[in-house]
């Protein structure tokens, strides 16, 4: 009689478990939401070309994020489970301008598939100047006898920079001309007169 009713404890105790892993695996499913819909669609850009691994955001009115997903590999898109009512569709990728479309989904007619066309986005650089130190002279009064800019000036006028001839250690004037374009020392023992 014991060893019936350990048999019994035994077979009850597993379908208990039998049971509860049933129902354990039933909510682990994905199911539909009621009232929900699907959104479908697909992106190209200009020329009709399909675009992958473009980010999707789907917003509700007030800004906030509904959804995220991105294009496969064909462009296309899922987005499901989505409940009824007005939603911001955003495509984003780089080099692209990014795309919005104002959507509104309903239960009892469906979305058709949607074609998102994105633009390539426009180039744009920054470029910074900055006041030039050290070796770059803006000025002379040497040259022009003025305080002319040296870009306002209608003729060249090359300027060696004291910092310059400090750092290459110049002490001598062959030494110091190789710093100025189109100066030549035509001969090398003639410069021997200062010594």
């Amino acid at each position: 009689m014991r060893q019936r009713s350990r048999t019994v404890a035994f077979l009850l105790f597993a379908g208990l478990g039998c049971l509860c892993l049933i129902a354990l695996s039933a909510c682990a499913l994905p199911q539909q939401i009621p009232d929900s819909a699907t959104i479908r669609g697909r992106v190209v850009d200009s020329s009709g070309a399909l675009l992958a691994e473009v980010q999707i955001t789907l917003r509700n009115p007030s800004g906030a994020i509904t959804a995220k997903t991105a294009t496969d590999s064909n462009g296309q898109f899922v987005i499901s489970g989505i409940g009824p009512g007005p939603y911001t569709l955003e495509a984003e990728r780089k080099k692209f301008e990014t795309a919005r479309r104002d959507i509104l989904v309903s239960v009892a007619t469906p979305l058709p598939d949607l074609e998102i066309i994105m633009k390539v986005a426009g180039r744009t650089e920054t470029v910074n100047v900055f006041q030039p130190e050290g070796y770059a002279a803006m000025a002379t009064t040497v040259a022009t006898k003025t305080d002319t800019p040296l870009l306002q000036l209608p003729f060249s006028v090359q300027v060696v920079p004291n910092e310059v001839l400090q750092d290459q250690q110049v002490t001598r004037l062959e030494q110091a001309i190789r710093n100025v374009s189109n100066v030549y020392q035509t001969n090398p023992g003639f410069s021997n007169f200062g010594d």
